[in-house]
């Protein structure tokens, strides 16, 4: 194990704190937490505890390791509840687990989490590796490490159906109906998708890719359209970056739909139907939805030249946005308008994870260079709402992501008694598709719960009116 604790530097500042730069409204960090080197990902376990994801450091990209240099590692870090009421009352412990991996490339950002089953499946080195944590939490975890295969079987498996014959893994991603693994790999020139079953570990299929295979998303619409969604970053300074669509199951396609993006694609987020792609170059993020094969919207970030946006998360119909302008913007996805204030993270950001109320951003670079960071800073969310917003101490859904039943608790701010009156689960296309039950709809702590069997894996937002005001508790469903 690491010998690494969290360090937390918990500003004295009130949560609402912002600094104006250039004009613009800047939300200062809750707080900020030591990690190693260059952390790129953070991943939510259920509640309970953040997954952190550090590159490795090469600094004179020699591939031999240096003094200076650090190879990738993962951190696990304990979600504590602090006695103190109010806005982000959960903050990060100790590193309750940890491990190191040997020195070799590893490409964390385009790692994929199964959050359900607790196993991380990423490249490391020549191999295509699977962590699981075990056991689970709150019980302190191990992660155990197994290969799955190596880049030259799984390219020799697919019988010379692609034209690469040696490559790296770019990306990796999972589809649970199928219990198959998709790895995305990079050659000289070309790229390509393997689908690995994970049942058989056989290798099932392969796709062609197009020019520098970023990241794919295996996926099942709402209406069982199943399909494999494959962004092609584009050569660097370019406008040709493409999005490949090929179709699944009842719907194989060996040719897919081809999609002409823009500039520098560089990363793809789910919700529901659709998927956002964050365009490096183009400095945009487009909204493609998967059951009409099409860009129903795109967004405009606002950077320019280096300073391009990198990724992006969803918290009900607020998009979070990071970019290497030093700051992760946010914008309203129904009408494209960016919010304000910006989130100043204190360095240039890359991965995102919300967490309990809170976002929790890793800082993979120091402000204004390319030099490694080593820190994720968390901030709360504003809770907005179209009639009074209610005051609250916490609000809670549980667990989150569900496969069932959602459990959502609301604690009143200064002890104030509440009565809690209707509860409406919306999708993030603005439709009401439940309603929810309480459980306990009077007193300064309120419950109630949702039964989301019926749901399609996708984002929501549980909208819960009381006699003090309304709040909106985002949530995700998965399958």
């Amino acid at each position: 194990m690491i010998p690494v604790r969290l360090r937390a530097v918990v500003s004295t500042a009130l949560f609402f704190l912002s600094v104006a730069i250039h004009g613009i409204a800047q939300q200062l960090p809750l707080r900020t937490y030591g990690t190693n080197p260059q952390p790129v990902v953070c991943l939510p376990i259920l509640g309970s505890a953040l997954v952190v994801l550090n590159n490795r450091v090469d600094v004179n990209f020699n591939g031999t390791q240096d003094p200076g240099d650090s190879p990738a590692s993962i951190q696990i870090f304990g979600v504590v509840s602090s006695s103190v009421q109010g806005p982000g009352q959960n903050t990060l412990g100790a590193t309750i687990a940890s491990l190191q991996l040997e020195w070799a490339s590893v490409n964390m950002q385009r790692s994929f989490f199964d959050i359900l089953n607790g196993r991380l499946f990423l490249p490391i080195g020549d191999q295509v590796s699977m962590l699981t944590i075990t056991p689970a939490l709150p019980t302190v975890p191990t992660l155990v490490r197994t290969t799955l295969a190596t880049i030259s079987q799984l390219l020799q498996a697919t019988q010379n159906t692609i034209s690469i014959t040696a490559g790296s893994v770019s990306a990796m991603s999972f589809f649970s109906p199928t219990n198959s693994l998709f790895a995305t790999i990079r050659g000289n020139g070309t790229s390509a998708v393997i689908e690995y079953n994970l049942t058989n570990n056989q290798v099932v299929n392969s796709y062609a890719g197009g020019v520098f295979a970023q990241q794919t998303i295996p996926f099942e619409t709402a209406q069982n359209k199943r399909g494999l969604l494959l962004l092609n970053e584009g050569n660097f300074g370019s406008s040709n970056a493409t999005l490949f669509l090929y179709g699944l199951g009842a719907n194989a396609t060996r040719t897919p739909t081809i999609i002409p993006i823009g500039g520098t694609g560089n990363h793809l987020l789910r919700a529901g139907d659709s998927v956002f792609v964050t365009m490096n170059g183009s400095h945009e993020v487009h909204v493609f939805d998967l059951q009409q094969e099409r860009i129903v919207r795109t967004i405009p970030v606002g950077t320019t030249g280096f300073n391009g946006p990198r990724e992006s998360v969803l918290s009900g119909t607020t998009l979070y946005v990071s970019t290497f302008s030093n700051d992760v913007r946010r914008f309203d996805i129904r009408t494209g308008r960016e919010l304000s204030p910006r989130f100043a993270p204190g360095g240039r950001p890359e991965g995102m994870a919300l967490l309990n109320g809170q976002l929790y951003v890793t800082n993979a670079f120091q402000a204004g260079t390319f030099t490694s960071a080593s820190s994720i800073a968390q901030f709360d969310l504003p809770f907005v709402s179209v009639r009074r917003s209610l005051q609250v101490a916490s609000v809670q859904c549980t667990p989150n992501p569900t496969t069932d039943e959602a459990l959502f608790t609301i604690q009143s701010a200064h002890g104030s008694s509440l009565r809690g009156e209707h509860i409406d689960i919306i999708a993030l296309t603005g439709h009401t598709v439940g309603v929810g039950e309480w459980i306990t709809p009077h007193g300064t702590t309120l419950a109630a719960r949702y039964d989301a069997r019926t749901l399609p894996t996708g984002q929501y937002i549980a909208r819960v009116r009381t006699d003090q005001g309304m709040i909106h508790v985002p949530f995700v469903v998965m399958r």
